[in-house]
């Protein structure tokens, strides 16, 4: 491959409006090269990265708004990943969720805040009997009645910008494993968290605001509220290091955040 079809590729990833000017200058800089060199394919998905996670404090959103809009994709997804193992036996269940998590991907809170509210009261209740109930996971329950909250106070605001699509390929992830069984769904739930932790780490370091650290706080409460539902359960070596890694995430975040907004 040409190093000018190299870097059309990789500058796919950048957001519209730079990308032909930095073709230039890769392609004026380069032109003795056949080839780019790995470190400089790293270094423009890391810019690429980095510019995706500065371009949303650039829109006319808080940071607040947008950061409880990120939670809220993240709790939604991560129900969605709850009930995909139903889908052979119950599939208006994960269908439901399904819609939950595009509505939430695309900002219609005011469409997505009842078909929260509905799942967590199902959820709680069973009013239909043709949705499954799962009231004795008390983090999933928790989980439900956070979105439910947190899409209603985002449904207030008339404003809201869809996040990225590259989102949908979490959902689809979990649904091909789900389908597949390539991996157990508590594993891939695990390794998505995280990532997407990881991924909200340096997002903060390039953008420098708080939306990531705020996302990753709510979206860990239920969580905490299911721990405390029951403290004394038996806890695995496993679960020890999983949680200590998330809250290794969450604390560093929070570092990067304070950094950020001491050097802004």
């Amino acid at each position: 491959m040409s190093a000018e079809r190299w870097y059309r590729l990789l500058l796919r990833a950048y957001p519209a409006g730079h990308r032909d000017e930095l073709l230039g200058t890769l392609l004026e800089t380069g032109a003795d090269r056949r080839t780019s060199s790995a470190r400089e394919s790293v270094a423009l998905v890391r810019g690429a990265f980095a510019a995706r996670a500065r371009r949303r404090v650039d829109l006319p959103l808080r940071w607040w708004a947008d950061g409880l809009h990120l939670a809220a994709l993240a709790l939604a997804v991560a129900a969605f990943g709850a009930v995909t193992p139903e889908l052979p036996d119950w599939p208006l269940r994960p269908a439901v969720f399904a819609l939950l998590v595009a509505t939430v991907l695309y900002g219609r809170f005011r469409v997505a805040a009842p078909i929260a509210v509905f799942a967590a009261v199902q959820n709680g209740v069973g009013v239909f009997p043709w949705m499954r109930v799962q009231s004795t996971d008390v983090r999933f329950g928790a989980s439900l009645w956070l979105l439910a909250g947190v899409l209603l106070v985002l449904a207030v605001r008339r404003h809201a910008c869809p996040r990225a699509r590259w989102w949908l390929v979490v959902p689809a992830a979990i649904l091909v494993d789900s389908l597949s069984l390539t991996v157990g769904p508590r594993e891939l739930m695990a390794f998505l968290e995280l990532g997407l932790m990881a991924a909200g780490l340096c997002a903060t370091v390039a953008a420098r605001d708080l939306r990531r650290l705020l996302a990753s706080a709510v979206y860990l409460l239920p969580a905490v509220l299911g721990y405390l539902d029951d403290p004394h359960r038996p806890v695995s070596p496993q679960d020890v290091l999983y949680h200590a890694a998330l809250a290794g995430l969450l604390l560093a975040t929070a570092v990067a955040a304070r950094h950020a907004r001491r050097r802004v």
